[in-house]
């Protein structure tokens, strides 16, 4: 049972991420960092992080960019 759920969880994570990988692509940076936060919300990950500070950094909120890029060095130490 533990299993299957963390499978399920995984599975809403990376269709997250991919979610906003996609929103990015179509310029859509808002909802990319929307989808990206929903992703780091469930499992937080390196390359969730690094595309959600590009997006912010696009549609102006450089203070949440920046908090995302420390959290990215303290979590690749």
């Amino acid at each position: 049972m533990l299993a299957s759920r963390r499978s399920w969880i995984l599975k809403i994570q990376t269709c997250g991420f991919f979610r906003g990988v996609l929103e990015r692509q179509r310029a859509d940076f808002a909802g990319a960092v929307a989808s990206q936060t929903r992703s780091i919300e469930i499992s937080k990950s390196l390359v969730a992080l690094s595309e959600r500070e590009q997006c912010e950094r696009r549609i102006g909120k450089t203070a949440d960019a920046n908090a995302d890029l420390r959290r990215i060095q303290e979590l690749k130490r």
